[in-house]
């Protein structure tokens, strides 16, 4: 959790600081039109500025990142659809829309019954009330069908947790070739660009936040 909270901030800190250094170099438009070229589309702004190899590196990344965020949500859905239909048939689940706790229940119980009285002795009311309707019950014909079933369910979440995965990649390459094509223009333009990446520790939060400064001389 505690490295969720860190790339959390990194990446908040990354597009304020970036963002910021970036509306500076407005003024000076002709600097300015390759990083937003970059920031719509990666390898734009580098390929403005003639520079091939790192443009096709962008640009190429991009569309890989794109290819993989797809499939992946696309295999989640499908994968989703197969553990629901099988669980259906199966497990007796009535047809309806039912929230991921539920496939995550019966996944881990043979039947109703067994989750009701683990979690009495647990004094976990209001899971136990969430299930009191006949329409969330279920009951597996056998482990074996059950343990197929969360086998299924398990890799579905995977391959969810990848397609966001590769939606933050998407972001950061953004970010990058803006970050990339920025430095390539100063460059051209015999302007020195510093970059920092400094930790912050906020007492208040407990959390760890790293900030990215870009100063331009």
């Amino acid at each position: 959790m505690v490295k969720k909270i860190i790339n959390f901030y990194l990446l908040i800190h990354i597009v304020v600081f970036t963002s910021h250094a970036f509306a500076q170099t407005e003024s000076k438009g002709e600097h300015s039109q390759y990083v937003w070229r970059s920031l719509m589309v990666p390898g734009w702004g580098e390929f403005s500025l003639n520079e091939y190899k790192r443009g096709r590196f962008f640009f190429i990344t991009e569309s890989i990142l794109w290819i993989g965020m797809g499939s992946s949500f696309l295999r989640s859905n499908l994968e989703k659809q197969t553990f629901e239909s099988y669980a259906r048939e199966h497990a007796g689940i009535s047809s309806g829309s039912k929230p991921r706790q539920f496939w995550i229940d019966i996944g881990n119980y043979d039947r109703r019954e067994e989750f009701i009285a683990e979690h009495l002795r647990w004094r976990d009311y209001d899971a136990i009330k969430a299930y009191e309707d006949v329409e969330w019950d279920w009951n597996w014909n056998s482990e074996k069908q059950r343990n197929y079933f969360e086998s299924i369910r398990i890799k579905s979440d995977r391959l969810l947790l990848m397609g966001k995965f590769f939606i933050g990649g998407i972001v950061l390459n953004h970010i990058v070739s803006g970050i990339d094509v920025l430095y390539l223009s100063r460059i051209k333009s015999n302007t020195k660009i510093n970059l920092s990446l400094n930790p912050m520790y906020e007492i208040n939060s407990g959390t760890v936040n790293m900030v990215l400064s870009i100063s331009l001389n």
